[in-house]
């Protein structure tokens, strides 16, 4: 049994919550090593400092108590600048996050908002042709139509038949200096002027290449395809005013019933929906691009503590107290020693630390790609309208399984996408179950985005016979002037859907 497409849904945003949370643990993870490997730094250089004060004389501890202050201001306004990036961005993602929820959540309303109106459309669509086929003058004006659009299709096969023959027939008269001699100067008309030896020279003349028989062909294949042209014009003017009295009755029943109304306030949704969307992608980005700035931050961090170490070590050489740590060793007195062993002891921790966070930022990042990979899925999901309730999955889809290899990592974003859009359908609407049930419904004319539905199916059941391709045909033919006059006087477009893609 078909799976909806809301279930796959909500099951691919449960996963993407999901991920997103182990995206945010992992953060925390980085910056909790990353908030002991500053207290380790700081606790360091203090024990240098303390060291180095052990051995240098007295008059010289209150300078370099002093210097120390200023190379320790220099040191926090190191690291508080990353502090201050990494808030900064942290604070941008934050909002970004916040905006991505609040849309999300929008467009669950739009979209709910949105199957209620299509359930609504499709009703009353149904209601607008029923009663379209039980009204008599439709049922005359659809059966008169018919008829005109396949003297139309007929007429407009014979103007084209003539303007070939013309286009192959003419460059003979054309090229013809003794026909276009005797035409130019109009013999066999009241135009001619010619007399005597001339006069009986073009007579010779016409005789010999039959000039009054020749002359009809030319006139005709000059004339006629024209004049044909024109009478299927006029022909067309009548019918386009025999289709305008057939939508007056469309029209009528359509905003009797609520119809007219519920496809404006769809179509209005639709196009909200489509901007909420586009906003959502939009902020997405934007957000994954934050997220990569926090994660490039993150990965260059060392460099700031490495400039933190460089000012300590700067600030020691100019101490002269790089051999404190030696001396230590060669004096009696055990309080250097164990000042020495502590200083030690911070240095092994900080290399031990080193790696982990390494190992962090690259369990974050595996992370943040996994939700990355999860947020394009669940975009285009929504993009496509595969949650709408016409939307639906077949039941060889398993999308439990099929997460449980994306999140292992066996397959790509891109790849797991194509697997949910290959099982993916929409059930058929109203009018095309109809169709399938036996009504003789042109397709093409069903997913017209300028026809009705309505007008569609209760032609194809009032107009039987041969006529009823042709009825079907001449309402294709008004489709591009029926959007015209929908625009020009106010009307919604009373087909296709919603938005610009199919489910609504």
């Amino acid at each position: 049994m078909p799976t909806p497409g809301s279930v796959i849904y909500h099951q691919l945003q449960s996963a993407l919550d999901h991920q997103r949370l182990a995206v945010s643990e992992r953060i925390r993870d980085v910056e909790m090593l990353d908030s002991q490997l500053k207290e380790l730094v700081s606790r360091k250089g203090a024990t240098l400092l303390e060291l180095a004060q052990h051995y240098l004389p007295e008059f010289s501890r209150s300078s370099i108590e002093t210097t120390f202050a200023e190379v320790r201001a220099t040191l926090l306004e190191i690291m508080g600048r990353k502090e201050r990036i990494h808030a900064e961005l942290t604070a941008r993602a934050s909002r970004f996050v916040e905006s991505c929820r609040k849309l999300e959540k929008d467009l669950d309303g739009i979209t709910e908002q949105l199957n209620e109106h299509v359930r609504r459309r499709d009703t009353l669509e149904r209601v607008v042709a029923d009663r379209l086929k039980e009204d008599t003058h439709f049922q005359e004006l659809s059966n008169d139509a018919a008829q005109m659009e396949a003297r139309l299709q007929r007429n407009e096969a014979r103007v084209l038949e003539l303007q070939a023959s013309a286009k192959e027939k003419l460059p003979p008269y054309e090229k013809s200096s003794l026909f276009q001699y005797l035409y130019r100067i109009g013999y066999g008309t009241s135009a001619y002027r010619g007399k005597g030896f001339v006069r009986s020279l073009d007579r010779w003349v016409a005789r010999i290449i039959d000039f009054p028989k020749a002359r009809n062909g030319y006139e005709f294949l000059r004339n006629t395809p024209k004049l044909m042209a024109e009478e299927v014009e006029r022909r067309k003017a009548e019918f386009k005013g025999l289709m305008e009295e057939i939508e007056d009755i469309e029209y009528q029943i359509t905003d009797s019933v609520g119809l007219t109304a519920v496809l404006e306030a769809g179509r209005k949704l639709g196009a909200k929906r489509e901007e909420i969307v586009a906003t959502l992608e939009k902020t997405r980005k934007e957000l994954q691009a934050v997220d990569a700035e926090l994660e490039e931050l993150d990965q260059t961090q060392g460099h700031f503590y490495e400039e933190a170490i460089k000012k300590f070590e700067k600030f020691l050489s100019q101490t002269e107290t790089g051999v404190l740590q030696n001396r230590a060793r060669r004096t009696p007195d055990p309080r250097d020693d164990e000042i020495v062993s502590r200083v030690t002891e911070l240095t092994a921790q900080i290399e031990r630390l080193r790696p982990q966070i390494v190992d962090a930022q690259r369990i974050r990042k595996l992370a943040e790609d996994l939700a990355g990979g999860m947020d394009l899925v669940v975009n285009r999901f929504r993009q496509n309208n595969f949650d709408s309730e016409r939307s639906s999955f077949s039941d060889s889809l398993n999308p439990d399984a099929e997460l449980t290899r994306y999140l292992q990592g066996l397959t790509k974003p891109e790849e797991f996408w194509q697997i949910i859009r290959r099982q993916q359908q929409f059930q058929p609407n109203w009018a095309e179950n109809m169709s399938a049930q036996g009504a003789n419904v042109v397709l093409e004319a069903l997913n017209n985005p300028a026809l009705s539905r309505a007008l569609v199916n209760a032609t194809a059941q009032v107009v039987e016979g041969a006529l009823n391709s042709m009825a079907q045909r001449g309402i294709e033919r008004r489709a591009p002037e029926r959007r015209v006059h929908q625009e020009r006087v106010g009307r919604p477009r009373s087909g296709g859907h919603f938005t610009t893609g199919e489910g609504f």
